[in-house]
């Protein structure tokens, strides 16, 4: 992978470079990320850090195999399933899919190849459609705030701003201002959506929160017949 599935065009840049300028290229892209908190950059450029004394430990002393490292093991991960923790197997890390990356080692594929060379096998008709890549000029709606439930959307974000500590509020309700005004691009768009995706499961663990507390409280009354304060 060379560090190119984290930097893209960047991969080149770094293909010749020292173990450390790879934490200074993730650290750099952290402190300009779009609409993130001061809270949220830190605790990301923590954990970005803490890679480093493993990768000495490693004896990793390029750039390239210090990216490779953090994305095997804290994106793909955490990427690949919400529920990874140090003890779950990640789908994409099954013996017969690292075998077969082992064997790629020296002599990757084109992008994509491996995915069509499965297709070609399990679904032969589908093996040459190309993959979606999603762009406002490919879509239906080009933008979610084209979208007919846009209004409750917006005022469910206007609404929790004050809540989230990996948000920066002023720069959500900038986002929504230039959407008002009609100048919102795709990237307020990516900002509006991660900030959608943290609200909605917050919310969400607020309901099993919720749920998990009345179960307590009536197998309480059910097995001592004492009623637990709510």
């Amino acid at each position: 992978m060379a560090g190119g599935n984290l930097l893209g065009t960047w991969q080149e840049r770094l293909r010749d470079a020292p173990a450390g300028a790879a934490m200074d290229k993730l650290s750099t892209m952290v402190s300009v990320a779009l609409g993130a908190s001061s809270i949220a950059k830190e605790r990301v450029k923590d954990d970005l850090l803490s890679y480093f004394p493993r990768a000495q430990d490693l004896g990793l002393k390029t750039a390239p195999q210090v990216l490779d490292l953090i994305y095997n093991f804290d994106k793909m991960p955490n990427w690949s399933v919400t529920y990874a923790t140090p003890n779950t197997i990640a789908p994409f890390f099954s013996p017969s899919v690292l075998a077969f990356a082992a064997h790629r080692l020296g002599n990757p594929l084109e992008y994509g190849e491996a995915h069509r060379r499965i297709l070609r096998y399990a679904m032969p008709k589908w093996a040459e459609v190309p993959f979606y890549k999603p762009s406002a000029a490919r879509r239906a709606i080009p933008y979610m705030w084209q979208n007919l439930d846009w209004r409750p959307v917006r005022e469910h974000v206007a609404g929790r701003l004050e809540f989230s500590e990996s948000f920066d509020g002023s720069a959500i309700q900038e986002a929504l201002t230039l959407v008002e005004r009609g100048e919102g691009t795709a990237r307020q768009e990516i900002l509006l959506q991660r900030f959608l995706w943290e609200s909605t499961f917050d919310a969400y663990l607020d309901d099993v929160t919720r749920a998990a507390e009345a179960c307590e409280r009536d197998l309480a009354v059910a097995s001592t017949g004492r009623t637990l304060r709510a």
